[in-house]
């Protein structure tokens, strides 16, 4: 038979979620038919490659940053390769700098920053909306801004949800408005 050439997957760059099953990543090639396949380095944990099918399938364990996953498939005659970008991820888990937080009207706060030790996130949004004055950046999820007056109740707690390609979490945040 001839070598097989031309290796190629349905998907060469992807990033998995952690506790999610991935959908089959298949290959193809030109060429002759590979009798083998394998991979280097090995997969991140919970995924596998069938070393006849050359499919890679399976569950992610583990949070594992992006990295490269070199194909080679073999026959007789010869082998390709193939590059894939494989990264897992998880959701995200949120933290703020100052919670509670407790700011006079007509003071502009100091910028109140989340800390993120989890997947990476693709936005956030709150609920209800922030007092008068106090914003939320929806790309880094700082609160900041100058509360233009109470909030009518001495503390509230307001819902900062952070989205990710593995999910959204959420945490409250604790707001006192004084004027």
């Amino acid at each position: 038979p001839a070598s097989p050439t031309a290796l190629t997957y349905t998907a060469t760059s992807v990033s998995y979620c952690v506790g999610t099953a991935i959908t089959n990543n298949n290959p193809s090639n030109t060429g002759g038919a590979p009798s083998s396949y394998s991979i280097s380095p090995t997969l991140p944990a919970g995924l596998s490659i069938d070393p006849g099918t050359g499919i890679i399938s399976g569950t992610p364990t583990a949070v594992t940053s992006s990295g490269t996953y070199t194909v080679t498939a073999t026959n007789s005659c010869g082998s390709t390769t193939k590059a894939l970008t494989i990264a897992v991820s998880t959701t995200p888990s949120i933290t703020y700098s100052t919670n509670p937080a407790v700011y006079c009207a007509g003071i502009a706060i100091p910028s109140n920053s989340p800390t993120n030790t989890g997947g990476p996130v693709t936005s956030y949004s709150v609920s209800p909306g922030l007092p008068s004055g106090l914003s939320l950046n929806t790309t880094t999820g700082i609160i900041s801004g100058t509360p233009t007056t109470t909030a009518g109740v001495p503390m509230a707690t307001y819902t900062v949800t952070a989205n990710s390609s593995c999910g959204a979490t959420t945490t409250g945040m604790v707001i006192t408005t004084i004027g």
